[in-house]
């Protein structure tokens, strides 16, 4: 009988010294956090995590969010090396201190959860940013923009960055929520989730769609107190892809009348004039790119291909036509505007002689032209990049 007592007396002083230990630890990694000792403070607060009675507390995750979120942000390598994911689970301590009790307030330098996750927010989209700009782990930027968005969803700019990294990931119905959700809101400052949402609708076919988002844009960024050319290089091609060739036309003539040196500008709106088989157009604005900057690709390569398929296009019609003199005027035209394409695919390639888009134009010239010592060269320089 005595043994028993005293087994039952020493079972209750463990688990005395247990939940002492407990909370022993949690003053510890509170005192250890106030001084600066952040792995004392970080091995205290996970020790904290395996006792019965501080696991449970939503102080123990308030007190591990902020050490985690110092090692964070902390200048000394030695505590920055403590956690290479430190933020995030800073994030994570305070989403379960939020879910264990909505009212914790702690006396630290961040007292609330959603103090602690706005600055977590900050610094997982920083994070993102830089993997989407690296383009090294699009999955993984993609997760810490959706934990930097759930953190702070009142910041538009993380929202934006969340959008951007599910489109890169192809997750387009989280893009498009979240393309909308700012658009919704007249998101002003930024002109990307607009472009971004009308381009995704245009990719889908959705004309209706792709149209109204651009009507939001055109009413906050192509006013006369503020017109911003980059939104309407972009509102234009979509409206001419709807159709709307006129408004698309006004549009950029407005944009090149404030920005009439823009090369890109010229650039976009002339290719796809070429696109939408408006050669005479194309032709206008894809030589003025060339003028301004001869030795750039771009225009030299859209110029000649802009010759080139209004050629092919004449070409697939021509034996429809009956009458000879009119056959032989569109022959002559065609043949003319093959030689018009050959000088700007040529100067393209000698800007880049590796240019794998350039060679297949010339190839095509050339077979066209029957040159077939130049076709050779092109196919030697095609095979010589492994193509």
């Amino acid at each position: 009988m005595k043994k028993l007592v005293l087994m039952s007396a020493l079972l209750f002083a463990m688990l005395v010294a247990s939940a002492q230990s407990g909370k022993r630890d949690l003053n510890n990694a509170y005192n250890h956090y106030s001084n600066g000792y952040l792995d004392k403070a970080q091995a205290a607060i996970e020790r904290c995590l395996q006792a019965e009675d501080t696991k449970n507390e939503a102080k123990t995750w308030m007190y591990r969010g902020n050490i985690y979120l110092l090692i964070a942000d902390s200048k000394d390598e030695v505590y920055k090396n403590l956690c290479n994911n430190a933020a995030e689970v800073a994030f994570e301590s305070y989403e379960k201190a939020l879910a264990l009790d909505p009212g914790v307030s702690v006396s630290m330098r961040i007292p609330t959860p959603a103090m602690g996750l706005k600055i977590c927010s900050q610094m997982l989209i920083q994070k993102s940013v830089d993997l989407l700009r690296a383009g090294t782990d699009m999955e993984k930027a993609l997760e810490l923009a959706e934990k930097a968005h759930v953190a702070d969803r009142s910041d538009d700019n993380n929202t934006y960055i969340y959008a951007y990294a599910a489109e890169l990931n192809g997750k387009k119905d989280i893009a498009k929520t979240n393309y909308m959700a700012l658009v919704k809101k007249r998101m002003k400052g930024n002109i990307y989730p607009y472009v971004r949402l009308a381009n995704l609708y245009k990719e889908a076919d959705d004309t209706a769609n792709a149209v109204k988002v651009v009507n939001i844009a055109e009413s906050m960024f192509l006013t006369d107190e503020k017109f911003d050319v980059d939104m309407a290089s972009s509102a234009s091609l979509i409206y001419m892809w709807a159709g709307q060739n006129e408004v698309a036309a006004d549009i950029m003539n407005k944009a090149l009348a404030k920005d009439p040196d823009n090369h890109t500008l010229l650039i976009n709106y002339g290719t796809e004039l070429t696109n939408q088989k408006q050669y005479t157009e194309a032709e206008k604005y894809l030589l003025k790119a060339v003028e301004m900057k001869s030795d750039d690709i771009y225009a030299n390569y859209n110029l000649g291909n802009c010759y080139y398929n209004n050629y092919v296009d004449i070409m697939k019609n021509i034996d429809d036509i009956l009458d000879d003199n009119e056959y032989n005027k569109a022959k002559e035209f065609a043949e003319g505007l093959l030689a018009k394409a050959r000088p700007y695919l040529e100067k393209s390639h000698q800007i880049d002689p590796k240019d794998y888009n350039t060679l297949l134009m010339l190839k095509l010239v050339y077979s066209r032209l029957n040159e077939l010592d130049k076709l050779n060269e092109v196919n030697e320089a095609i095979k010589a990049l492994g193509r």
